[in-house]
């Protein structure tokens, strides 16, 4: 798998906020079963969108924005929660600020590049 080599196979029991405790290793061997199994990990979703809204991490990403952007630092979050709102008003303040121009503005607050 390749993921979080610096704590793959350690038998470490990590506390969380609220006191309760989960074992790294027991919780990897978790992850690995679901990629052994090729089925899709049945995460607990924090951001909800609606289905009319179309969003593609692609876009963002070959434009340079780091996960951390809109998910805040998800690595040194006990338990993942929302930094941002990731709703209309917050997405169309950040293509306002990060248009290259004017040409490229409108084309990010017309409805169809984000509703279709």
């Amino acid at each position: 798998m390749g993921c979080h080599n610096q704590v793959a196979g350690r038998d470490v029991e990590y506390v969380l906020d609220d006191g309760s405790k989960i074992n790294i290793k027991n919780e990897i061997a978790k992850v690995k079963e679901y990629w052994n199994k090729k089925t899709p990990i049945p995460w607990v979703k924090v951001h909800y969108l609606p289905e009319f809204v179309h969003f593609t991490h692609k876009r963002h990403i070959k434009r340079g924005f780091q996960c951390a952007d809109c998910h805040g630092q998800v690595q040194t979050m006990d338990v993942v929660h929302k930094v941002n709102k990731l709703e209309m008003g917050w997405c169309l303040g950040c293509h306002e600020q990060n248009a290259k121009d004017h040409q490229e503005l409108t084309q990010l607050k017309d409805c169809l590049t984000c509703h279709y």
